[in-house]
């Protein structure tokens, strides 16, 4: 086994470095740091080794740390994966350059460090590995575990090309007030990858300021792609949403000068909640935020006293793509929340996205963080209420299925925004099933606002409350409506939780056409020309391929118009 993995290191890195070597039974006095002699420590390996390409080799064995180790440019850390395993006690500071292992500055064309388990000794260890103004990093394979603040932090300067991947990183984050720690907190950055990471922190004690992130962006990000993880910051315990169980959070000032994030999230599981504020611009992007394919929800449906957000949305945001995306056991999905009135949301689109279990809960189209128990709600989009105020304009609802949780249905499935001035809303082809009040809600508020151009075309609106029709509450009334009634006829969905349409639904093939974002819906089908209502399309039955004249030696013989191979298998022409 040890053959094979210093082959593989052999081929993984250049080979001109040359290959250090640290080892339990070594010595950081005597050791020289060859296979023969090895070094003790890491901290000894990181203050000698600065070759182009030399690599710091952990054997399988136990370390403990105390100090800093700062590794050079262009050397990387590789070890026989978690039976290298290093303990830090290295307190460390509040500072995101400062960690047990620190990359900081320096001209880097490639390093990494890679099939370790590194522990912060129940939280004695600060942080784990700072990245800090340096390019061209590649954290992976790493076990990551019990760092009191930050497990790895990417911050500082303008850095491009690093990368973490394939990473489990576990109960390393903490918050105090303001200052908040993450499993990945990330900054300054171009470029980032993040992807096949299992991040979870949930185990600390609930409703304490010990809870952290599990994934934190901060200002100066762009390009960043983030996909293929699995996130769950929800503890047991938590009854409201009082604290902030964020799987992943993005706050920056930065992008209101429209600089532009183009940020892509796809493929990932997050329990817990999404949330972005304070500026999504695209700049030179084709979007700021493009999220799809995701699963957000455990699937588990909680009782009503316990508050779930999907995604959240804050403050400015333009150009933002929720797309093919699947929301379980929430009682508000997405959340459109303002700070001021002065706050403007334009151009979103909301496609091809599956609501499934949309539930009852507290405050649900109020703050739900103010651990109030008000009212009973539960709506899929919520796009604000009088304490939530924005300009809201441009935003297109196309081709999702929402159904509402059968023990303890929400309210509504979409709450329209009616506090400011808004304009521009096209709710088309959607299944909206068994929502208590109504399909669609718009009331008046104190604060006033209008609703202008409202368009409700070919949705399939069943066993709702308000006999299936928009409901306008306090004598609120919308300007330029379009709306068609819709169709109100039982959807076929095959069922509560899974949305294929069963053989004889009104919505195969009876959708307008929508400019999709892209041709597929979550399960890889694509769209039909008309498409299908809902999020779900069905797939087409092609007849199979004429297959011609076999070649010649294929073994295929053919008889009385009848194909017959050595698999038995008959084909008639």
């Amino acid at each position: 086994m040890k053959k094979i993995l210093y082959l593989l290191l052999l081929f993984a890195f250049p080979l001109y470095g040359t290959t250090y070597y640290i080892a339990p039974t070594g010595s950081d006095v005597t050791g020289t740091g060859t296979f023969a002699n090895p070094w003790a420590s890491l901290y000894k390996a990181c203050n000698t080794v600065t070759g182009v390409g030399d690599i710091i080799y952990v054997s399988a064995g136990n370390y403990t740390e105390t100090h800093k180790c700062q590794l050079a440019v262009n050397v990387s850390i590789a070890g026989a994966g978690i039976s290298s395993k290093i303990t830090s006690n290295y307190e460390g500071t509040s500072d995101r350059g400062d960690a047990m292992i620190v990359l900081a500055n320096g001209t880097n064309t490639s390093q990494s460090i890679s099939n370790l388990w590194l522990d912060g000794d129940s939280e004695l260890g600060f942080s784990a590995i700072a990245v800090y103004n340096r390019s061209n990093v590649t954290i992976n394979n790493l076990r990551i575990t019990n760092f009191y603040y930050h497990g790895v932090c990417f911050s500082g300067g303008a850095a491009t090309g690093n990368k973490i991947h394939d990473c489990t990183i576990d109960n390393c984050a903490m918050q105090s007030g303001a200052e908040v720690g993450a499993l990945i907190w990330m900054s300054h950055n171009t470029g980032l990858l993040v992807y096949n990471n299992y991040l979870t922190q949930n185990t600390r004690t609930a409703g304490t300021n010990e809870e952290g992130e599990c994934i934190t962006g901060g200002d100066y990000l762009y390009g960043t792609k983030i996909y293929n993880n699995y996130v769950n910051n929800i503890r047991a315990g938590i009854t409201k949403s009082c604290t902030w169980p964020f799987a992943l959070e993005f706050w920056s000032n930065q992008h209101y000068a429209g600089t532009g994030l183009g940020t892509e999230i796809y493929g990932n599981t997050f329990i817990g909640e999404v949330d972005f504020g304070s500026g999504l611009s695209k700049g030179a992007y084709s979007y700021s935020l493009y999220i799809h394919d995701n699963i957000f929800g455990s699937g588990t449906t909680e009782g009503v006293s316990i508050l779930r957000t999907g995604l959240q949305l804050e403050e400015y945001l333009y150009d933002v793509i929720i797309e093919n995306n699947i929301f379980q056991g929430i009682n508000k999905p997405i959340y459109f929340c303002a700070q001021t009135s002065s706050d403007i949301m334009d151009r979103i689109w909301i496609i091809g996205n599956q609501f499934v279990n949309v539930r009852l809960a507290y405050d649900a189209h109020n703050n739900p963080y103010d651990g109030v128990e008000g009212t009973t709600n539960g709506c899929a989009i919520d796009f604000g209420s009088p304490t939530r105020p924005a300009h809201i304009d441009n935003v297109y609802v196309w081709n999702n299925t929402f159904r509402a949780y059968v023990t303890a249905p929400g309210d509504c499935a979409i709450y329209l925004p009616t506090s400011e001035d808004c304009d521009n809303f096209e709710l088309k082809n959607n299944i909206v099933v068994g929502f208590t009040d109504a399909p669609f809600i718009a009331e008046r508020t104190t604060v006033g606002g209008t609703l202008n151009i409202l368009i409700l075309d070919n949705n399939i609106l069943y066993s709702n409350g308000n006999s299936n029709n928009l409901l306008l509450q306090a004598s609120f009334v919308p300007t330029n409506v379009s709306n068609d009634g819709g169709i109100k006829s039982d959807p076929l969905l095959t069922s509560a939780t899974d949305f294929n349409l069963q053989v004889g639904s009104p919505a195969i093939g009876a959708g307008v056409t929508v400019d999709f974002y892209t041709d597929e819906d979550y399960y890889g089908t694509t769209w039909a020309s008309p498409p299908s209502i809902g999020a779900v399309e069905v797939a087409s039955e092609e007849p199979p391929p004429d297959p011609g004249e076999p070649p010649v030696g294929s073994g295929i013989v053919i008889s009385g118009g009848v194909i017959v191979t050595s698999a038995s298998k008959i084909v008639v022409k």
